[in-house]
């Protein structure tokens, strides 16, 4: 058989790592079109690169490698993909981007459910709505597809939405009356304020051009228009001044007035007169109109709101003295969430004041800015150019006039024309009149990417709650941070007291939990851990420092510090952080500009600086760069949520040399600073305040940690916490049902970290060592490998026999895996928990230095302090010891009592 020269080299790579027994082959590049080796040779390869080939089909040899775990097909020709059904793949990342797919190939169902798959740049991708791209789920994309399939089945979607943004009190209730009314009479100090979001829906005719994916003959023939072009000069004693055109739009019946219209002109799927692209057809489209509120503690949920595919007006007031602070938050933040969407700059009020700004400055920063328009309220000036550029800017949008199944469209007018404010799960299903759970999932989702609905299925406390109304949500959320008494009580509030601020006629109290858990999935509050329901709203903490803080403990030598610095400050940040890391908060060491997060043997602060626009973190104790970790992450998610880029902010290590460790202005270095100079093989960098040559890698070095979270410890505190908090919902539950209901908790937490967790699995040996043991909860990764065991019961005193019984199971019996740690969970129902609390500790303390069959107990303590801040949930650790290997039992008692 003759080979290409391309052929030859990839036997002589192969063979090459056959004989070095490598695991990676390196195909790429070759201009391959088949594989030149046989099965055998590739069996034991877990890494092949074949990108950059010239592969028009999937080998069939590639398809039978069941051990293969990361494929690159990606930049190639391939029109189809071909695995066999019935194998188990290990595959755990397959690129298939760049590629002539025009389908979504059933075949990729064969591989796991966990293979990630990278699938850009192919045909089927072509004119799908933004939303469904951008969710990278490919079942999703197929059942959107083939939803699409007949003519019949498909309907196009115009619609566009327009989001009115700014601070409160600029008006931009009042421009979306006079938009909609331009008769509307404004009366000066009663316009209402905003308190939320208000949807306004209302149609306007819109000129598009005639070409897709707008344009559609049957529909749209019959309202064609030619756009004319008048030069117009003006002119000041006898010279010309300025020059324009005047466009018109005149309709095809006047047009060719006593003419017929040309035939190939109304049968054309893209019409045009002598080549000129002029021809243009009328088009009523809905506009939904977002206005919110103004108001800067509701700034958080705009990474839930301000979305894609729309149209913002950014309302100014020129009487403002922050014109800069608020330009940058706003058109950096619409930026970030509303990626390209177009941006009109409207200064408001230009009848009492007008203030000139640098409005290239702000063209050049913000591409995506349309135009500055100064209007006026009061005498209608500037509102014919605003509706002008408006519908211009309506008719230049993309999206306007995608395919949609015509079920999808029907089930969005259908919610959008409920009178309710949200509908339960089985309502909903009820609605859809689908049965299917991945087509619920699909339908919404869908309709979640397009605004409609608020839902958040995959969340255990939420999935029982769709939201249709997102101003039910945020008056909820509004009349909470306004409450005088939550005020007050500097942001603390229990969940009964939800009564006693909402109206229950509007918000009755069986959702009063879910609202509240909207407001921490929007990172508003968190529950004290540990706490019998009680809250904190962090924006409502006090910017006072509490006694209890030392700031003089975290300005040592050896402290860990790292800075944040903003270009805009985006708004809620250190709340959020405070939120996403309540686990962490050393007790009540937290305020509104900063919080204390600490971990058994290290102690964190963060601080925010407002006027400077940086986040500092300052880290001391034993493993700084594990606790620094774990505050770093929280951050890069945060940004990531945001969609932030580099340009937005700017990381900056402290330097650590001597004189820079007790200065209070040590020298600064920036990150990509540090690494550009390691780029360039540069391992020194000179501090500015020493003048010594600092070594980059001991810098960075304090940062990394090498320990990564094994333990699963904080999970199942999470998911105790959670069930404690719905101890109401637990009564008549017998031992069972709770530990079932634990678990319904705890699978969300642990699928996070790619584990599962089981129920009533069998494992080790019973009580009677006659056979396998039954144990409640057992946790496994992705592989199917156990990481640990839970054990759960009811305690309503100091039963020594219950309590032995089960911490025999859980220390030996049921573990013949020799597991690192494993769990009890003690559903506490004694009218007096800390005295059962008391009780229990002096019991199991009283195994030290014993053995249970090989195992020898080497102490318990409590360990509490370290990561639950309330009094409902106690935590102890055992340490035991079993052939010279540490282990651990964490003791988890929930109060569960109820009168």
């Amino acid at each position: 058989m003759k080979y290409t020269k391309g052929e030859q080299l990839a036997i002589i790579r192969i063979a090459n790592a056959r004989n070095e027994r490598s695991r990676y082959l390196d195909l790429s590049g070759l201009n391959l079109m088949r594989i030149p080796c046989d099965i055998s040779d590739l069996i034991y390869i877990l890494d092949i690169d074949l990108s950059f080939n010239s592969f028009r089909n999937f080998p069939k040899e590639i398809g039978l490698l069941e051990n293969l775990q990361y494929l690159d097909f990606s930049h190639n020709n391939l029109v189809e993909i071909y695995f066999e059904y019935g194998r188990n793949y290990c595959l755990k990342e397959l690129k298939i981007s760049h590629n002539l797919l025009n389908f979504v190939p059933e075949e990729l169902d064969y591989l796991p459910h966990s293979t990630t798959i990278i699938f850009n740049e192919n045909p089927f991708l072509e004119n799908l709505p933004l939303e469904l791209i951008e969710n990278e789920d490919l079942s999703y994309i197929k059942y959107y597809q083939d939803s699409l399939r007949t003519a019949d089945n498909k309907t196009r979607l115009f619609e566009t939405k327009i989001l009115l943004v700014g601070r409160g009190d600029v008006g931009k209730t009042t421009i979306l009356k006079k938009l909609l009314d331009e008769n509307f009479i404004v009366e000066i100090g009663k316009e209402t304020s905003t308190h939320g979001i208000d949807i306004t829906t209302y149609k306007e005719n819109v000129i598009y051009p005639a070409l897709n994916p707008h344009y559609n003959r049957l529909e749209d023939a019959e309202n064609l228009y030619i756009r004319i072009e008048d030069d117009i000069e003006d002119e000041e004693d006898g010279v010309v001044t300025e020059a324009f055109f005047n466009v018109r739009f005149i309709p095809f019946e006047k047009y060719f007035y006593g003419v017929d219209i040309p035939l190939e002109i109304r049968i054309s799927d893209q019409p045009n007169i002598d080549f000129d692209s002029n021809v243009y057809f009328e088009k009523e489209i809905k506009v939904n109109v977002w206005d919110f509120g103004g108001q800067e503690m509701l700034y958080a949920t705009h990474q839930f709101f301000l979305t894609k595919r729309s149209v913002y007006i950014f309302v100014w007031d020129s009487r403002a003295d922050n014109d800069e602070d608020n330009f940058e938050y706003w058109l950096s933040i619409i930026n970030r969430l509303g990626g390209e969407s177009p941006i009109i700059v409207v200064m408001n009020k230009s009848d009492i004041r007008i203030k000139s700004i640098d409005e290239n400055f702000f063209r050049n920063k913000y591409k995506n800015i349309v135009t500055f328009i100064n209007i006026s309220c009061s005498n209608n000036n500037g509102f014919d150019d605003l509706r002008s550029v408006l519908n211009q800017v309506i008719s230049e949008q993309k999206h306007i006039g995608s395919e949609l199944p015509k079920s999808w469209n029907s089930i969005r007018e259908n919610l959008k024309n409920c009178e309710k404010n949200y509908l339960t799960f089985a309502e909903f299903k009820e609605f859809l009149n689908i049965t299917d759970s991945d087509e619920i999932n699909h339908v919404s989702g869908f309709l979640r990417d397009l605004g409609d609905i608020i839902y958040f299925g995959q969340d255990y406390g939420l999935k029982d709650i769709i939201v249709l109304n997102p101003n039910w949500l945020t008056k909820a959320i509004y009349e909470l941070i306004h409450s005088l008494e939550i005020q007050k009580s500097k942001g603390a509030f229990k969940l009964e007291q939800l009564a006693n601020f909402l109206d229950l006629k509007h918000y009755p109290e069986e959702k009063h939990f879910q609202i509240v858990a909207l407001m921490t999935k929007f990172e508003i509050c968190f529950q004290i851990l540990g706490s019998n329901n009680d809250y904190i709203i962090p924006v409502l903490l006090s910017p006072i420092l509490p006694n209890t803080v030392k700031i003089s403990n975290f300005e040592v030598p050896e402290t860990l510090k790292f800075i944040v610095r903003y270009t805009f400050l985006p708004a809620g940040i250190i709340e959020r952080i405070i939120c996403r890391l309540n686990f962490y908060l050393e007790g009540e060491n937290y305020w509104k500009y900063g919080a204390i997060f600490t971990t058994e043997v290290s102690r964190g602060i963060v601080q925010l600086d407002r006027f400077k626009k940086i986040i500092t973190i300052s880290v001391i104790g034993s493993l700084q760069a594990y606790l620094f970790s774990i505050i770093k992450n929280a951050i890069d998610i945060i940004h990531d949520n945001l969609k932030l880029i580099d340009g937005d902010f700017e990381e900056v290590y402290v330097c650590n040399c001597n004189d820079c460790a007790l200065s209070e202005t040590p020298t600064l270095f920036e990150r990509k600073i540090l690494f550009k100079y390691l780029e360039r093989d540069k391992e020194f960098i000179e501090c500015q305040k020493s003048i010594e040559n600092i070594n980059i890698n001991n810098i960075l070095s304090g940062f990394k940690s090498n320990k990564s979270e094994n333990s699963l410890l904080r999970k199942f505190i999470d998911a105790a916490s959670k069930l404690q908090s719905r101890k109401i919902m637990l009564a008549g539950f017998n031992e069972n049902k709770v530990n079932i209901y634990y678990q319904d908790l705890l699978n969300p937490l642990l699928k996070l970290r790619g584990n599962s967790a089981k129920e009533q699995s069998l494992l080790g040996t019973s009580s009677t060592l006659k056979g396998f043991g039954q144990i409640d909860i057992s946790v496994e990764d992705v592989d199917g490998i156990p990481k640990t065991i839970f054990e759960g019961f009811f305690l309503s005193n100091v039963d020594t026999t219950i309590i032995k019984k089960h911490l025999d199971k859980t220390i030996s019996n049921y573990d013949a895996n020799g597991l690192i740690e494993k769990y009890l969970g003690i559903y506490c129902k004694s009218v007096n928990f800390n005295v059962l609390v008391e009780g229990y500790s002096l019991y199991i303390k009283s195994f030290v230095n014993t053995y249970v069959n090989d195992i020898e107990i080497l102490g318990t303590s409590d360990i509490s302090q370290f990561y639950v801040q309330g009094s409902e949930i106690k935590v102890f650790r055992t340490d035991c010891k079993r052939s010279n290997q540490k282990l651990h039992l964490y003791h988890l008692l929930i109060n569960i009592y109820q009168p």
